[in-house]
């Protein structure tokens, strides 16, 4: 059965540790709950499996083939991704199913859905 592994993840964000080695674990096929009081860091550790931030320690292990999406309660672009990486979500530049999406479909796409004007 394949695992989903974070391990003593920490992440900072200036001054601030926002995670202190926090670990998760969550198996294929069941269901994983992360609970707790607001500003305790389950939206951050998700941030971090999904790979829209990037920790400051520790460890995340995806199972082969798997792709994790974090949708966020705000949509936003985080600052460490480019525009191409953001409309590729939850592919990397490095996965094959980025190299699919060749320049003329994602301009394509975006005048479809009417966002064409964010590329002036």
């Amino acid at each position: 059965m394949s695992t989903l592994v974070a391990e003593n993840v920490t992440l900072s964000y200036g001054a601030s540790q926002i995670l202190h080695g926090v670990s998760v674990e969550a198996r294929t096929g069941e269901v994983t709950c992360i609970m707790g009081p607001n500003g305790v860091g389950k939206s951050s550790i998700l941030r971090v499996i999904s790979g829209v931030w990037e920790a400051s320690g520790g460890r995340v292990s995806l199972p082969p083939s798997t792709a994790v999406t974090f949708l966020t309660q705000r949509a936003y672009v985080p600052e460490r991704f480019t525009f191409r990486q953001a409309l590729l979500y939850p592919h990397t530049a490095d996965s094959a199913s980025a190299d699919a999406y060749a320049d003329d479909k994602l301009l394509t796409a975006l005048t479809w859905a009417g966002l064409d004007p964010l590329l002036s």
